[in-house]
């Protein structure tokens, strides 16, 4: 956006692009975005991968936190359950990918965000509202310490 454009109207100044050059620069990133996969190496893929997960749990972090002044505690434990549920799925089940992905989302919002609202209510309820978040974070750090292999994880090390 250039300094000192006159904006003359409230959907000239609502608009993320100006001008044509910056609307045929993103254009041309979308595409090179689309094209990406089909010509990079598995290397550069799988760093774009991580790039693309890390994105997407800063920008719900960001929404989280910075529109709406929410404390996420749980955000870090429903992600690493869908990405534990998607793996899963992949090895033992040998279902599609895509579809791993719509069941490990379903499953962390449906099993996981049931488990932190109850564990919230309870603590609210019981102990009042100004420890629910405590409760919370407590019995996640419990866990953590209790089960480090995860839930349903086993004690076995695979070396590859």
């Amino acid at each position: 956006m250039r300094i000192g454009t006159l904006k003359t109207d409230y959907a000239a100044d609502e608009a993320l692009f100006d001008t044509r050059l910056q609307k045929l620069l993103i254009l041309l990133a979308c595409a090179a975005a689309v094209l990406f996969p089909f010509v990079a190496s598995p290397y550069w893929l799988f760093l774009a991968c991580l790039c693309a997960i890390n994105v997407a749990s800063a920008t719900g972090l960001n929404i989280l936190t910075g529109y709406t002044g929410l404390v996420s505690l749980g955000q870090a434990a429903f992600m690493s359950v869908g990405a534990y549920m998607v793996a899963v799925l992949e090895i033992h089940a040998g279902t599609p990918f895509l579809l791993n992905l719509l069941i490990g989302g379903l499953l962390t919002a449906l099993v996981g965000g049931l488990f932190i609202g109850v564990v919230e209510a309870f603590a609210g309820t019981f102990l009042g509202g100004e420890y629910r978040f405590l409760v919370t974070f407590s019995i996640l750090i419990l866990i953590l310490m209790l089960r480090p292999y995860g839930l349903f994880g086993t004690h076995e090390i695979e070396r590859l």
